[in-house]
């Protein structure tokens, strides 16, 4: 079974804009979920949040071809808003991850979620999760 991967909207806007915050990895990210190896997922936020911030609509098209989107629900978004974050729509991306049971969720800020976020969905940046990954 493919390991079950969150990323971050700042992830996905790294790898639409080509920014240079650890590009090869998420290069590298994008192949391990277009071969299978991993389960890229993202939110209908992420991509709308991209969209309005990249206006590369068929960039946004190609994302969707190798990760899958996942709707977060109510419960998720009031346990988000009850939670100690912050910023909230970091806690609501994260519960949300949380409810799917995914394995990851990759940010280029874990400091941000350090003291909300739980054992069951580690929040890590995309060079912790390729140390783990590759262990």
């Amino acid at each position: 079974m493919a390991t079950k991967v969150f990323t971050d909207t700042n992830i996905i806007i790294d790898l639409l804009q080509q920014r240079p915050f650890d590009l090869d990895l998420v290069l590298n990210l994008v192949s391990l979920a277009e071969n299978g190896s991993i389960d890229l997922y993202i939110s209908e936020s992420v991509i709308t949040n991209a969209l309005n911030i990249t206006k590369l609509n068929t960039h946004i098209e190609r994302l969707l071809s190798f990760s899958k989107v996942i709707c977060i629900n109510e419960d998720s978004i009031i346990t988000a808003l009850h939670s100690g974050f912050t910023d909230k729509e970091d806690a609501i991306l994260y519960f949300g991850a949380l409810n799917k049971k995914l394995d990851y969720f990759i940010t280029r800020n874990p400091k941000d979620f350090t003291k909300h976020s739980l054992f069951q969905l580690p929040v890590v940046s995309i060079k912790q999760f390729f140390k783990l990954y590759l262990k």
